[in-house]
């Protein structure tokens, strides 16, 4: 990875192993015939002893299907599941966030072993998670948390992804000027955290003046409509910060149409629009968060919770997360071989 690679969890695996271990009675080595070790070395850690388990049924409620991040994201479940002989079921809110704790209900009416949920709003689906629990169904979140704890969370760090996109912003600025802010859902836990990581970094640059702080709802036309709002309203803004690639490239466009390309800086995250917004010039910044590798540690999570629940461990009784990396993508490494992803493959 490049050095613009920012942070990563490089030892989640040896995390949840270890974790693993400890959740597993402890049982003394087998002895050889003679009452020698050499029979027992490398036998705790085999295929015998560790299977594979097979014949589970995975739950995937997204904030809605038809976005590369999404469509991505199930691509990698399905592979992973074909390989270890699982079945995937989708229920699609289609972006409605109400929708959503009735579709995870459905999932646990159809007694799934895992759900694996896009959280919209901290709180909406937290209930609903913590019935699927109680219903021996292990819980996995992907990118925005829910206020109840699953078993298993795969994402950004958020608070940390807010402050290099805020930094960026910064420097884009030359350290002063008006910037505005675009987020996506107000009560998301990847706006709240974004917001807060964001915040330091202006406070530490007072040169920077945040005019406008507006929820788009992480939808493109309104993100657009938005940007050119605030471009009428404040002729010598600098930057826009705004918290999806999808909501940025409908900003950038907005920023094109006015004509100040180049003058209003666009920074964001994300790498399928992002990556095509600084291709086409008119999105300076975006962050990858790796989507394509949070879809196959979903999958390698999956597979050890399954290999817990035969050891005797239940859902709710685990709490882990993997962490993903930042990286950042200009028009200087925008080509680079795995930065950028499609959600078609």
């Amino acid at each position: 990875m490049n050095s613009l690679a920012i942070r990563r969890s490089r030892c989640a695996a040896l995390a949840l192993a270890l974790a693993l271990a400890g959740c597993r009675p402890q049982e003394p080595p087998p002895q050889a015939a003679d009452g020698g070790e050499k029979a027992s070395r490398g036998a705790e850690l085999t295929a015998e002893r560790f299977p594979r388990i097979d014949g589970k049924t995975v739950g995937f409620v997204p904030i809605g299907l038809g976005t590369p991040l999404t469509e991505e994201w199930l691509h990698r479940i399905r592979r992973g599941a074909q390989r270890l002989g699982w079945k995937v079921v989708t229920r699609d809110p289609n972006w409605d966030a109400q929708a959503q704790p009735a579709a995870i209900q459905s999932l646990i009416d159809q007694r799934v072993d895992a759900i694996v949920a896009h959280n919209t709003d901290i709180n909406l689906n937290a209930e609903a998670l913590r019935r699927a629990e109680e219903a021996g169904i292990w819980t996995v979140t992907v990118n925005m948390a829910s206020s109840h704890l699953p078993s298993l969370h795969v994402g950004g760090e958020w608070g940390t992804g807010g402050a290099l996109q805020a930094e960026a912003l910064v420097n884009a600025c030359g350290g002063r000027g008006k910037v505005a802010l675009i987020t996506g859902d107000a009560s998301s836990q990847a706006t709240l955290d974004l917001l807060r990581g964001g915040q330091k970094v202006f406070d530490e640059n007072p040169g920077i003046s945040i005019v406008a702080t507006q929820a788009a709802n992480w939808d493109r036309t309104r993100a657009h409509d938005i940007a050119a709002t605030l471009l009428t309203q404040h002729a010598d803004l600098c930057g826009l910060w705004v918290f999806w690639d999808q909501m940025a490239y409908g900003a950038a466009l907005a920023v094109r149409d006015a004509g100040r390309q180049g003058q209003v800086r666009v920074v964001t995250m994300d790498s399928t629009i992002g990556c095509q917004g600084v291709k086409d010039g008119i999105i300076d910044v975006t962050f990858s968060f790796h989507v394509p590798e949070q879809g196959d540690q979903i999958v390698a999570g999956l597979a050890m919770l399954f290999q817990m629940a035969e050891q005797g461990v239940k859902p709710g009784r685990f709490h882990t997360a993997v962490w993903s990396e930042w990286t950042k993508i200009t028009r200087e490494n925008v080509d680079q071989p795995g930065l950028c992803y499609t959600g078609k493959t």
